[in-house]
């Protein structure tokens, strides 16, 4: 992953600080609604870079409040949703360049289910899979950090 610079680091502090601050408990038998704030974020941070599938969960996990228990599971929907919405490629790395799978959003899944067993960790799935926002998810990301907000109508 490129090193992100000092100026979207500091845009971004204090909005991931809401993030872990405004509610880290899940309940899991509620059906999933992804959070915004944890949707814009990780778009943020994805924002000209790739993001590694093992580093999503990772953030899912910190942001969203994600106990280890449903992480996978959780990760999964949020993907299911961010691919859905057209927020994101998911694909392999060659050199600096994302390669996207040729798969529709439901093989795409599958395939991500499969690298990732339900035993497995983060570690598992770190160099799997690579994601990178699309234009729309750029657009997404640069107005929630301009913003502090996620855009009305996305």
């Amino acid at each position: 992953m490129k090193k992100s610079s000092d100026a979207k680091e500091s845009s971004l502090g204090s909005v991931r600080q809401d993030a872990r601050d405004e509610g880290t408990e899940v309940d899991v038998d509620t059906p999933f609604v992804p959070r915004q704030d944890v949707v814009a974020l990780l778009l943020a941070e994805n924002v000209n870079d790739h993001m590694s599938l093992g580093f999503f969960s990772h953030q899912i996990g910190t942001w969203g409040g994600v106990p280890a228990a449903i992480l996978r599971e959780r990760c999964i929907a949020y993907l299911d949703h961010m691919l859905h919405e057209g927020y994101l490629h998911v694909g392999n790395l060659s050199g600096n360049t994302l390669v996207p799978w040729q798969k529709s959003t439901i093989q795409t899944l599958e395939t991500i289910q499969v690298l990732w067993p339900a035993e497995g960790g983060r570690e598992t799935i770190r160099d799997s899979a690579w994601l990178a926002n699309t234009q729309l998810g750029d657009e997404i990301a640069k107005k929630y950090v301009t913003d502090g907000k996620y855009p009305e109508g996305a």
